[in-house]
């Protein structure tokens, strides 16, 4: 479990608990670092999404901001397509320099199942590029080429001691307030279940 540093502000988020879902290896590197975004960029995942960028343009001759189109990659899957286009291509999420975060445990468990979006989105963009791909993987670090290969083993972080000073809305819900209110409203209502997400900053 995570524990800020911060002391309870006047809105008292600080005796919330958030939640992550991840996988193991992440957990664990979380736990020691705070963020994986931090971890990410130390074995060159963000290095290798920016190559997967650039030839994937070179495929589709289309510029990032766009979406991919499907006639450019006439055997990738939808999933693959969209995986790439959300995470890596039209507007990442991980450029955002916080860690993303749920107040709704069951949302965080389901996501864990899945493993990190951004590598699902590496290893999509490897396959969409073929021997490409294959090369790129063979440059990365042997950490990152092990993360990608290896199988996911899903993960939840439980974060706790996070001041109101640290959090931000996401793109779906940008305001924090309205998030933080709806959870109030409705946390122990069974019958509604929201997706509670903010962004938690390293500092305020």
């Amino acid at each position: 479990m995570l524990q800020g540093s911060d002391a309870p502000t006047a809105s008292d988020t600080a005796g919330l608990t958030f939640f992550h879902g991840t996988s193991v290896y992440f957990a664990q590197e979380i736990a020691r670092g705070g963020s994986n975004e931090k971890f990410l960029a130390n074995i060159g995942a963000f290095a290798l999404g920016k190559q997967i960028v650039i030839g994937l343009s070179r495929i589709a001759n289309v510029k990032q901001g766009n979406w991919l189109p499907s006639s450019a990659f006439p055997c990738a899957t939808d999933s693959d397509l969209s995986l790439v286009s959300n995470a890596l291509w039209v507007d990442s999420s991980f450029q955002y320099g916080a860690f993303f975060a749920t107040l709704n445990f069951e949302n965080a468990k389901l996501y864990a199942t899945h493993g990190s979006e951004y590598l699902r989105a590496i290893r999509a963009g490897l396959r969409l590029l073929g021997s490409v791909g294959a090369s790129f993987l063979e440059g990365a670090s042997s950490t990152l080429r092990e993360l990608l290969l290896s199988p996911h083993e899903p993960a939840v972080v439980e974060i706790k001691g996070i001041s109101r000073d640290r959090l931000y809305g996401t793109k779906e819900a940008p305001s924090i307030e309205q998030t933080l209110q709806s959870y109030q409203k409705y946390k122990n209502d069974p019958g509604v279940r929201m997706p509670w997400a903010v962004r938690i900053s390293s500092r305020p």
